[in-house]
C-alpha cells in the first residue's frame, strides 16, 4: 500500500517584517521622547523636581519602615491649603531653613556691618535687604564693586538650590530739579534695579527667565525728607532667593 506524500507547510519568509515594524515604532517613540526632553527649560525642570519631591516626601514611610528619599522634614498632608502642592507658608518656612541659614552665612559680613542690613524669610522667599547707598554712589546707576560681589553671592546661592531670584527696591518719591537726568527718586531707583539685572544676565551669565525686578514707592510723605540726599539714604535694595 503506497504511503501518501506529506506536504511540508509553507514557510513564511516575511516574518522579519513584523519585528522590523516593531523596531521602527520603538525607535520613533525613542526620538520623540528625546526631542521632548531637549525642549525642557529650567523653569519646567524645577517644577518637575518640586512635584516629585512633594509626591515622595509625605509624612510616614510608605509601609517600608525606611526614611524618605529626600533629606529634610516630611510634609504633613494636613498642613496643605486648598490642595496647593507646596503647602502653607508656615510649612514652607520650616522647609526653607537650610536656604535661610546658607544665605545668612554668605552675607554674614554685610549683616554684621550695620543694622541697616537685614535678613528675613517671607512669602517671597529668603530676603537680604541693605541700603542702596552701599551698592551705588549718590546719583549713579552704575553698581560698585560691592554690589557686583553681593549680586554674585545671590546668584550662586540661587543656582545651588535651583531657585529663581528677585531684585527689589523701595524708595520715597521726591521730584528732582529739571536739570537732573531722572525725573524723581523712583526713576533713579528703577534704573539702578535694571542695571543690576543687566549685570546678572550679561556679566554673570544668569538665565534671564529666572530673574525678576520689582520696585515700590514708600508711603512716607515726600515732605519728611529735607533733601534728595536724605531720600538717597532711605532707599533700599532687596536680594531675594525666591520660594
Amino acid at each position: 500500500m503506497a504511503k501518501k506524500h506529506k506536504h511540508e507547510g509553507h514557510v513564511n519568509h516575511e516574518r522579519w517584517l513584523v519585528s522590523y515594524a516593531d523596531f521602527i515604532t520603538l525607535l520613533f517613540a525613542f526620538f520623540v521622547v528625546m526631542y521632548a526632553i531637549s525642549d525642557l527649560n529650567s523653569r519646567k525642570a524645577k517644577q518637575v523636581s518640586q512635584s516629585v519631591r512633594f509626591a515622595m516626601h509625605f509624612m510616614g514611610t510608605g509601609g517600608t519602615n525606611e526614611p524618605g528619599l529626600f533629606a529634610g522634614r516630611a510634609i504633613d498632608p494636613s498642613a496643605l491649603q486648598n490642595g496647593g502642592a507646596m503647602g502653607s507658608l508656615e510649612q514652607w518656612m520650616r522647609e526653607s531653613t537650610t536656604v535661610y541659614e546658607f544665605v545668612a552665612k554668605e552675607f554674614q559680613e554685610e549683616l554684621a556691618a550695620s543694622e541697616d542690613a537685614t535678613k528675613a524669610l517671607d512669602e517671597r522667599g529668603v530676603v537680604i535687604a541693605m541700603p542702596a547707598a552701599w551698592l551705588f554712589t549718590p546719583g549713579s546707576t552704575r553698581p560698585n564693586d560691592r554690589a557686583e560681589k553681593d549680586l554674585k553671592k545671590l546668584l550662586e546661592t540661587a543656582k545651588k538650590f535651583h531657585k529663581d531670584v528677585m531684585i527689589s527696591g523701595t524708595t520715597a518719591c521726591v521730584v528732582y530739579e529739571q536739570s537732573n537726568k531722572y525725573r524723581d527718586s523712583v526713576d533713579l531707583q528703577i534704573a539702578r534695579l535694571r542695571s543690576l539685572e543687566r549685570v546678572a544676565i550679561d556679566q554673570l551669565q544668569f538665565p534671564q527667565d529666572r530673574i525678576e525686578v520689582r520696585w515700590q514707592t514708600k508711603r512716607d510723605p515726600a515732605g519728611s525728607y529735607a533733601s534728595p540726599a536724605q531720600v538717597e539714604r532711605s532707599a533700599r535694595i532687596e536680594f531675594v532667593v525666591k520660594r
